[in-house]
């Protein structure tokens, strides 16, 4: 992956896997997991799980537990991942990061900072996904200088009033002159 190497990106992981293949019925494929551990390094950020499980067959995907960890970074995810058209996703993910950590997918000469906490429910079906949560921003900034306030300065004309609050509030914060 030339995307990955360009980062830097590392993983590893442990634990244990078991497969089931039914010779007569293949379409009966079934794999689980338990105590799963996965760890890597982005541009020099290291991250880690603690252990999870997962389970499914051609249909979809579980997770249990799913906690990732990086210095100033949180991410949780648990439930079903529809991966055929006919099955339903069930899943939550939660999370909390320093923006500083956007840095791994950001221009090298690029910085940003503030915080951010997330929250998704995700159900439906991957036709017609069904999408609900927040995520909040606070006291965002993004280098070069002067990239701020024109970007949070999109959202103030917009029609969504949380969006127009959302964007005072982040510029507000900013302390920009």
């Amino acid at each position: 992956f030339p995307a990955a190497r360009e980062r830097e990106a590392t993983i590893e992981a442990t634990g244990g896997l078991t497969l089931e293949l039914p010779i007569r019925e293949p379409e009966r494929f079934r794999y689980s997991a338990e105590s799963l551990r996965a760890s890597g390094k982005i541009r020099q950020r290291e991250w880690a799980t603690e252990p999870f499980r997962l389970e499914g067959d051609r249909e979809a995907l579980t997770l249990g537990g799913l906690r990732m960890a990086s210095a100033g970074a949180t991410l949780a995810v648990d439930g079903r991942v529809a991966l055929a058209p006919s099955a339903t996703y069930d899943l939550t993910v939660t999370g909390t990061s320093d923006l500083a950590l956007v840095d791994v997918v950001l221009d090298p000469t690029d910085r940003a900072a503030g915080t951010s906490t997330l929250r998704l429910r995700v159900a439906g079906t991957a036709a017609e996904p069904e999408v609900t949560g927040a995520c909040l921003l606070a006291l965002l900034t993004l280098e070069p200088a002067g990239v701020t306030a024109p970007f949070g300065g999109t959202f103030l004309d917009r029609g969504n009033s949380t969006h127009r609050e959302l964007a005072a509030l982040a510029l507000g914060e900013s302390r920009l002159p």
